[in-house]
């Protein structure tokens, strides 16, 4: 999924996507590294870790983290949801992964490996720095592209959106049904 995105950003911007690609690169990075410090500063349980509630949770598969707050996924998720949207700007493009995004949250709290304001505060991290590079993006290709072609005048076709929601849609549910299979037999 992530490659046909960074295959369209070069099939729309060219030379200006590979500025973009590691714009995109580095808002994946920040989100993992900034969630990352937050949880050993925070040191808040991960529910299956939590003493008062682990008895309750039924993981299928234990993480190697013991702190949950926040969410990396959710950050990383949110994060690479608002800058694609930002440059691409394309409705449709925005409501679909707006929704992935929201799916990956859920995911994390329905394995039990975070809490709901754990995914929460990951999503509104991984918007904001999603939105801060994208932000940043702009302001250093007005101050130092100034001479080219705006990078982000233009807006995915519709064309392009649906293909990539197709190969996502095809994506998740080829990992969907891995996964069942595997679970089916104890693999997982």
């Amino acid at each position: 999924m992530y490659l046909i995105v960074l295959f369209f950003l070069l099939k729309q911007y060219k030379r200006s996507a590979l500025f973009l690609i590691p714009m995109l690169i580095l808002t994946i990075i920040l989100n993992d590294q900034i969630s990352g410090f937050i949880k050993d500063t925070i040191e808040r349980f991960r529910p299956y870790r939590d003493p008062n509630i682990s008895h309750l949770i039924n993981i299928v598969r234990k993480p190697s983290g013991t702190y949950g707050f926040v969410s990396a996924h959710a950050a990383n998720a949110f994060g690479f949801m608002t800058f694609t949207s930002m440059v691409f700007r394309n409705r449709i493009y925005t409501i679909f992964f707006l929704f992935w995004a929201i799916l990956v949250g859920y995911t994390r709290i329905y394995l039990g490996v975070h809490f709901p304001g754990d995914v929460i505060a990951g999503g509104i991290m991984g918007t904001l720095i999603g939105w801060g590079m994208y932000r940043l993006t702009t302001w250093l290709e007005n101050h130092f592209m100034a001479n080219a072609k705006k990078t982000f005048s233009e807006k995915l076709p519709s064309r392009d959106t649906i293909i990539i929601i197709l190969v996502t849609v095809v994506t998740i549910l080829t990992i969907v049904s891995s996964v069942t299979k595997l679970v089916k037999y104890n693999f997982l």
